[in-house]
C-alpha cells in the first residue's frame, strides 16, 4: 500500500512521518534544499506521562493528517493546533535538531513522492537539467538508525550540516558528523532534570567526502547518511553532567 504526490512536502503537515519506536523523522524530501526534523524518545519536555501535554492530542494529529492526504491544508493546520503541548512543543516531545542536506540543482521537474506504508520508506524522484535523481529515506527496526540514500545519473555535490537551538559541539570528519544535543526541559520521575543525546551522521559516498569544521561537503553519484541517535543510562535517568558526556560511547555500524 503506498501513497503518492506529486510535489513535494512545504510544511510540516505535508512531511512524511517515520520512525522506529525510538527515533523518529519529518521528512519534506525536497529537492534542493531537504530538511530533516529529528527526535528521540528520550526527548521531552516536562514529565514523560503527561505533564504539559494536551488532552486529545493524539486524535488532533491523526485529523491533521487524514485532511492533509484528502488535500485540505487549511484544515490540516487549524487541526494541528489541537496537537501543540502547553509549552508549545508538539506534545511532550521536542525537537532534537534539523538535519540539512543542500545541494544547487537546475531545472527540476517530473518530480514524485511517496511513502510505502508496508515498509514505512518515503521515496521520491525527480529530474534536474536532464538527469534523474532518487532519494530514500527508512528508519531502520534497530531502534537507533535512519538512513537517507541518493543516487544520481551525474556527480551530486551536498552540503550537509545539523542545525537547531539544542544542538552543540558539532564536528565533522573524513567519515562522519558528530553532534551532541541537549533537552534541559525533561523531568524524570526521581525528579532530576536534563536529557543528552550523540548523534553521528556517517557518510558512504563513491566520490569524495571532505570535512569542514562543522559541516560536509560530499560529492558523487550514490551518497548514504546513517544517523544514528544514542543516550546512556545517566541523562536518561539522572542529571546530565560533563561526566555522562565524556563516557557515552558514539554508535558503531
Amino acid at each position: 500500500m503506498r501513497i503518492d504526490w506529486k510535489a513535494p512536502g512545504t510544511f510540516f503537515a505535508d512531511s512524511l512521518l517515520l520512525g522506529n519506536g525510538v527515533t523518529g523523522v519529518s521528512v519534506l524530501l525536497k529537492p534542493c534544499l531537504e530538511e530533516i526534523a529529528l527526535s528521540h524518545v528520550a526527548f521531552y519536555s516536562g514529565e514523560a506521562p503527561n505533564h504539559h501535554g494536551r488532552e486529545g492530542a493524539p486524535e488532533a494529529f491523526w485529523k491533521s493528517r487524514e485532511m492533509s492526504l484528502q488535500g485540505d491544508h487549511v484544515g490540516a493546520y487549524d487541526a494541528l493546533k489541537g496537537f501543540i503541548g502547553e509549552k508549545e512543543n508538539y506534545g511532550t516531545h521536542l525537537p532534537v535538531g534539523t538535519l540539512q542536506i543542500e545541494q544547487y540543482l537546475d531545472d527540476c521537474c517530473d518530480y514524485e513522492r511517496s511513502l510505502d506504508l508496508v515498509t514505512g520508506t518515503g521515496r521520491c524522484l525527480f529530474r534536474h537539467s536532464g538527469f534523474r535523481q532518487e532519494r530514500t529515506v527508512r528508519c531502520l527496526r534497530d531502534g537507533m538508525t535512519t538512513e537517507v540514500s541518493f543516487k544520481d545519473d551525474t556527480q551530486m555535490n551536498l552540503t550537509i550540516r545539523v542545525v537547531g537551538e539544542r544542538i552543540e559541539n558539532c564536528q565533522a570528519d573524513e567519515q562522519a558528523l558528530t553532534f551532541v544535543a541537549r533537552a534541559l526541559e525533561t523531568i524524570h520521575s526521581n525528579g532530576q532534570c536534563g536529557a543528552v543525546l550523540h548523534g553521528i551522521i556517517q557518510v558512504e559516498a563513491d566520490g569524495l567526502v571532505e570535512p569542514q569544521r562543522d559541516h560536509l561537503h560530499v560529492t558523487g553519484s550514490e551518497i548514504l547518511l546513517r544517523i544514528q541517535m544514542v543516550t546512556d543510562e545517566k541523562s536518561c535517568c539522572g542529571v546530565v553532567t560533563d561526566e555522562t558526556e565524556e563516557t557515552l560511547p558514539l554508535p558503531k555500524i
